[in-house]
């Protein structure tokens, strides 16, 4: 386990011991038997749920910089092609406008080489002070930090997974220890949710080192906290989770074995349609992950028993200009107790319309602005 990792696990091991406490396997009425029967159990009455239910009102990073940034430099957004990199589109071009600095977005398909390498070729181009990118892995990036270094810009990755930090790479933002945090938080929710029983089929994609590491994450987490609860694994293909091809193949898998009442993904976006097909199916089981979109909130809304843990992108845009704002003013970078995003655990009871493109917490752009010196 590498030095960040082990990080992680201090960043998060109180949360791990509250959870435990939290959660009594033997309580609730237990599984009914998976794919054709997971119960609805209501409410629960885990005093962790709850809190996790809650809207955060702060951010984490709490470091001012040391004075108002200078205006006027360059900034790169390498836009994906998933439905939260608009998101983020859209908050880049707040934030420019809030520091004085130009922004400049280049769409690329992340899972096409040729247009990744267009784009970063583009990118050093301008010279800026950084470019940013989410879940392109390392491998398919790290020849172009050369070209980087020579001009004196960094990157700033996000939502990759593990990478080694470099001063060209020194933060990677959304990395593990905030995957591991957002692991920790759904783990709880299924143990709680099936009264220490679920039988879970868990999404990975080799296509996203991040979804890969979140994950493990996520069934370590759920062992630790559930000793009555199980794993199996579905690996989508990039293919798959463009369509709806990833949704039948979890229902194929869930036939398969009718045992599995809960299923977990990273992103709402890769296993689009889900719900609908295990209707279509006659299969009952509950949907969790991360990143809803408005049609996984209205699902949740409508009934279907699973939970998000809602994550904003917006705020990931803020959090990475933040990176970019310190390297430009030679400061240190804050620490890693800081850069685990503040989430929201959207469920029947806490579910809002807006939290399919939750922008929480509240106000959380003119925190950031404090911090900058420029409210």
């Amino acid at each position: 386990m590498s030095h960040l990792r082990r990080m992680t696990g201090l960043a998060i091991g109180a949360l791990v011991v509250t959870l435990a406490a939290a959660c009594s396997p033997g309580g609730g009425s237990g599984s009914s038997g998976g794919g054709s029967g997971a119960q609805d159990r209501g409410s629960s009455n885990s005093a962790t749920i709850r809190q996790l239910e809650q809207e955060p009102t702060t951010i984490p990073i709490t470091t001012p910089l040391p004075a108002k940034p200078p205006s006027g430099s360059t900034f790169v957004f390498l836009k994906c092609d998933v439905p939260q990199c608009d998101q983020q589109a859209t908050a880049y071009a707040a934030v420019a406008k809030a520091v004085g600095w130009t922004l400049v977005t280049i769409p690329f398909v992340d899972t096409d080489p040729s247009t990744l390498a267009t784009a970063f070729q583009q990118a050093v181009a301008l010279r800026p002070v950084a470019v940013n990118f989410g879940g392109t892995p390392y491998a398919l990036w790290s020849r172009y930090i050369p070209d980087f270094e020579k001009i004196g810009a960094i990157i700033i990755p996000s939502y990759i997974g593990e990478a080694p930090l470099s001063a060209t790479v020194p933060v990677n933002v959304a990395g593990p220890v905030n995957d591991q945090s957002m692991a920790t938080k759904l783990a709880q929710w299924v143990a709680d949710d099936s009264g220490g029983t679920a039988n879970v089929l868990v999404q990975s994609i080799g296509a996203y080192n991040a979804v890969v590491g979140w994950a493990k994450d996520f069934k370590t987490e759920l062992a630790k906290l559930c000793s009555g609860c199980k794993t199996s694994d579905i690996d989508s293909s990039a293919t798959q989770i463009s369509g709806a091809g990833a949704a039948q193949s979890i229902v194929s898998q869930i036939r398969k074995d009718p045992s599995i009442d809960y299923f977990v993904g990273y992103n709402g976006a890769f296993f689009s349609g889900l719900n609908q097909a295990l209707k279509n199916a006659q299969l009952k089981v509950k949907v969790g992950g991360l990143f809803p979109l408005p049609q996984n909130v209205q699902d949740v809304m409508n009934g279907s028993g699973g939970a998000f843990l809602a994550v904003s992108n917006k705020y990931t845009a803020w959090a990475v200009f933040d990176v970019a704002l310190r390297q430009a003013e030679a400061a240190p970078q804050v620490p890693l107790a800081q850069q685990v995003f503040p989430t929201k655990l959207v469920t029947k009871d806490s579910a809002k319309v807006s939290d399919g493109e939750f922008n929480g917490p509240v106000g959380f752009e003119q925190q950031f602005e404090t911090l900058w010196k420029v409210g």
